[in-house]
């Protein structure tokens, strides 16, 4: 999931948001955060404008959003030897790496714009938001079926991932 590994996701609820959390305390904002990750993003902007009270509609809040998106999340950075490992799993005989993200395919992007190198060597990427196979977000298994099953051998493997609920 790229929200975490192997990208540092710098853009969070407490930077992009400022305006509407504005005296809203950091231990509430926390919470909603850890509560959000993994949805898909309908249900995500339903959860926080009701949260968090904001005077605005769902669907106004996910306009927003992207304008906020569109401006930060091409600056995220990766993490500390996440490009290393990446590279050193494509390298081995017998390996297959995937992206299971809860991010739109539009998000995904986004995120990845300054690392398409890095990310071309997996074998694929499923966009649990926009891949209409996903029926039922994180911490659902749905993601990580669908993006098992897109591999041309499908063996055992293991699944790195940041989300507290897919742990």
């Amino acid at each position: 999931d790229p929200s975490g590994l192997p990208l540092a996701f710098t853009w969070d609820l407490k930077v992009a948001e400022e305006d509407w959390t504005e005296g809203t305390s950091s231990v509430t904002v926390d919470m909603l955060q850890v509560k959000q990750m993994g949805l898909p993003s309908d249900e995500l902007a339903k959860l926080i404008v009701a949260e968090l009270r904001l005077p605005i509609s769902p669907e106004q809040y996910t306009l927003e959003a992207k304008q906020i998106q569109a401006e930060t999340f091409p600056n995220c950075r990766l993490m500390p030897g996440a490009e290393r490992l990446v590279r050193y799993l494509a390298e081995q005989p017998g390996v297959q790496i995937a992206v299971a993200t809860s991010s739109p395919r539009e998000t995904f992007e986004l995120k990845t714009t300054n690392h398409k190198e890095l990310f071309a060597l997996f074998n694929h990427v499923v966009c649990g938001s926009s891949d209409p196979e996903v029926k039922a977000g994180k911490p659902a298994p749905d993601i990580f079926q669908v993006c098992a099953s897109r591999f041309p051998d499908p063996l055992p493997g293991v699944k790195f991932t940041p989300h507290p609920a897919s742990c």
